[in-house]
């Protein structure tokens, strides 16, 4: 009985202290004030605070979950004993967003996200230059010419100067050999990922066959299309792990005209996420990565971002379930305008430099 007594009463004690704790600002917590929380000891201390160095202010207590050696169980522990604090400045100004109007008469760039099934084609045309396709799509799985022909041929699309490549998935590259020989391409760019498929030893083949220019696709590279509209690429994935898995190695693009900028991260995921997010910039529009996969949702790269619209490019009725609908919550939580191409068919953008129009296929 008297050990059941004690044992009540330091039951007591620690309740009482708890209640009457002061609650841990997150935010702005010292190691020492983290370490004080239940489950967190200083390894954990010290990736909170990294964390939150490198990518910003939390904004719920969900963001925890991110950080790495913080699991569903630590959080449970520590929930009711801290707060999230001046999470309004984790989220960036909508400065860079652009008045939408109906039309532009004279747009300096065009980007069409492409409506080909499972998968990325991306058409990028300068008003007064070069025309670009940033992945090709499916091959439809048989003799038939792929999707991304089709829709070229539907736009009235007669050539395209250069091609350049995410990754060698084929639900990526599945159309680029045919694109290559069929439509005039005059140079292509390649990460020069390591990766033996059929589709990419046709794309290799065509870019032989048909002579045009071959360049390796590095972080940093900037291909013109005008004097106002480029393709700079942000990340190539060379700084991904060595145990990354093809989607992480997917080189990451940033169309840029006047004030209108798109960002193309073809399937990248959370590690890649992680390595862009600590130098992102604002964008007006971007591609949603991996056709809106639960693995591509990093919460602070999207916040940084913050893109005004978000582009999914994911086939009808696919049996992945993209997109995700916590996916798209994310974004629209945002405030961003959230584009599906299952739902809308192709998506256009285009921009004066100083304004957006938007339309769609469907």
């Amino acid at each position: 009985m008297v050990t059941l007594l004690r044992l009540l009463s330091i039951s007591t004690v620690l309740a009482l202290s708890l209640l009457d704790r002061q609650p841990v600002f997150v935010n702005r917590a010292t190691s020492s004030q983290l370490e004080s929380l239940p489950g967190i000891g200083p390894a954990k201390a010290a990736a909170i605070i990294d964390f939150r160095d490198r990518f910003g202010p939390f904004t719920c207590t969900g963001d925890l979950l991110e950080v790495p050696g913080i699991g569903e169980g630590t959080l449970a522990m520590i929930e009711s004993l801290i707060v999230i604090d001046n999470w309004e400045s984790a989220f960036p100004d909508t400065s860079h967003w652009l008045p939408s109007t109906d039309s532009i008469e004279n747009p300096i760039v065009e980007v069409a996200v492409l409506d080909i099934g499972e998968g990325d084609a991306i058409l990028v045309r300068a008003g007064d230059g070069l025309t670009a396709l940033v992945d090709a799509g499916p091959d439809d799985g048989g003799p038939v010419v792929p999707p991304v022909i089709i829709r070229l041929a539907m736009m009235g699309v007669e050539g395209v100067d250069i091609v350049m490549m995410t990754h060698p998935h084929d639900d990526h590259i599945g159309g680029m050999a045919e694109v290559i020989r069929d439509l005039g391409v005059s140079r292509v760019y390649d990460p020069c990922i390591s990766f033996q498929s059929p589709a990419y030893i046709d794309f290799l083949e065509a870019v032989e066959e048909t002579g045009c220019s071959f360049a390796v696709l590095d972080s940093g590279v900037v291909v013109r299309l005008s004097d106002e509209v480029s393709i700079r690429c942000l990340d190539s994935g060379s700084d991904a792990s060595v145990d990354a898995n093809l989607n992480e190695l997917s080189a990451v693009m940033l169309v840029e005209a006047g004030d209108f900028s798109m960002l193309l991260p073809g399937d990248i995921e959370e590690e890649a996420e992680m390595r862009l997010a600590e130098s992102a910039r604002p964008v007006t529009a971007m591609v949603i990565p991996h056709h809106g996969s639960r693995t591509s949702d990093f919460p602070p790269l999207l916040r940084r971002l913050r893109p005004q619209i978000a582009v999914v490019s994911a086939g009808r009725d696919n049996p992945f379930g993209h997109p995700h609908s916590s996916v798209l919550e994310r974004y629209e939580a945002l405030g961003a305008l959230v584009l599906r191409t299952d739902r809308r068919g192709s998506i256009f953008i285009r921009s004066d430099g100083r304004r957006i129009s938007i339309t769609s296929s469907m």
